[in-house]
């Protein structure tokens, strides 16, 4: 009889922490597997899997690629990869980013709730921003569990907070309780057998991640929002009917919303700074060519050029005040 023995879990910053208490209350007999997106640079390395191993008794391992899905193991998304599954494995994918993250939750969420429906049980840890949220609205709709961690307890409670608001989710418990849930939902059989058509007819019978695969392929419907991509400069379009704001562009770079405001914020920040060293170096070139006028005799050309250094420097130290005063929003912070 099925059960769900499928146990996605995203985490971000503050998510060390609660990855560990969690790891630490689950059994060695846990029948379910264990898949972990925390966000970490590209270029990292990530100890994870050694981490988790030691605050546990399960053993944990960054998966190879389109490795065999087993119970009682918890798989890592490696840096740089993205981690998704299958009926029957566990891959690794170089795909566009997330939210401003390879690995991304909302992948690995996505690919479950596609492929085990209501045998998935999505976790969504402490964090900032909203990877995750979209994730599990796709888990809810092909009739999985949603869990988050309580806000109150999460060490960043964006994450958790950002999920409460995108839809109803099942549980709000601290990050022990989760742990007992999961021994609880991993050991109870399925209602129904784990057949999940019936809530895919509810969905209208067109799932959360066909409509993303029909967008990316061209052939799906989508709004454009006149905005552009901050991964790659490509049209942003806004997908509809899945619960809060969701954008894509074709290449496949995702967002929610504040996802997407974060990574414009860092862009407009790095054009910004940009400015100001343009501007600085336009008042040097201009303080200079205002000194060779003078020494030459022409003081009308030396001023004229002198008073157009002064005005570029002025505009470099407003838009730097602006900048160290922190007025363009936040970056893209885990």
């Amino acid at each position: 009889m099925p059960t769900r023995d499928i146990v996605v879990v995203g985490a971000s910053a503050g998510g060390v922490e609660a990855l560990s208490r969690l790891v630490g209350a689950l059994p060695a007999d846990f029948p379910a597997s264990l898949f972990v997106v925390l966000h970490v640079s590209t270029n990292a390395i990530s100890f994870l899997p050694e981490i988790l191993a030691r605050k546990g008794p399960l053993p944990a391992c960054h998966p190879d690629a389109d490795g065999e899905i087993l119970p009682g193991r918890i798989y890592v998304a490696p840096p740089n990869r993205h981690m998704v599954l299958t009926d029957t494995q566990v891959s690794l994918v170089a795909g566009p980013r997330e939210n401003g993250f390879r690995p991304g939750i909302d992948p690995l969420f996505r690919s479950a709730a596609r492929h085990f429906g209501p045998r998935v049980v999505g976790v969504v840890l402490s964090g900032t921003l909203a990877d995750g949220s979209n994730g599990l609205q796709v888990i809810k709709a092909r009739g999985g569990t949603t869990i988050v961690q309580d806000p109150e307890e999460a060490v960043f409670a964006a994450m958790p907070l950002n999920a409460m608001g995108s839809l109803s989710v099942d549980h709000v418990l601290p990050v022990r309780e989760i742990a007992h849930l999961l021994v609880r939902l991993a050991t109870q059989p399925l209602e129904g057998g784990g057949d999940f058509m019936a809530q895919d007819a509810r969905d209208g019978g067109q799932a959360v991640h066909d409509r993303i695969g029909r967008f990316e392929a061209g052939s799906g419907s989508a709004e454009a929002t006149g905005l552009t991509c901050p991964e790659c400069g490509g049209a942003i379009w806004e997908l509809p009917g899945i619960g809060a704001p969701h954008y894509r562009c074709h290449i496949g770079h995702a967002f929610s919303a504040e996802g997407l405001l974060a990574m414009h914020s860092e862009t407009l920040e790095t054009a910004l700074w940009g400015a100001v060293r343009a501007l600085e170096e336009q008042a040097s070139l201009l303080r200079r060519m205002a000194l060779r006028f003078q020494q030459a005799g022409s003081h009308y050309s030396g001023d004229k050029f002198a008073e157009q250094s002064q005005a570029a420097a002025g505009n470099a130290d407003v838009i730097r005040r602006v900048l160290l005063e922190g007025g363009t929003g936040g970056g893209a912070t885990g």
